[in-house]
């Protein structure tokens, strides 16, 4: 059970979601992110949305940013 108020909990679903989501999208971070964005269902049928774009990129750029 996820309590989405408990900080921890939060955190720890929000990865497990992640990790589904590469192994679905064979890590194509694009459709990862989107997929956590805007919903699986949408990424899987249409991929990233133009209005998803925007974060998609800021949460790239702040993975390279990090990344060192």
């Amino acid at each position: 059970v996820v309590n989405i108020h408990d900080a921890r909990s939060n955190v720890r679903a929000g990865v497990r979601l992640l990790a589904h989501y590469l192994g679905r999208y064979a890590g194509d971070r694009v459709l990862v992110l989107a997929a956590y964005y805007q919903g699986q269902t949408a990424a899987d049928r249409f991929g990233a949305y133009g209005s998803s774009r925007p974060y998609i990129a800021s949460i790239l750029a702040l993975e390279a940013a990090f990344a060192d």
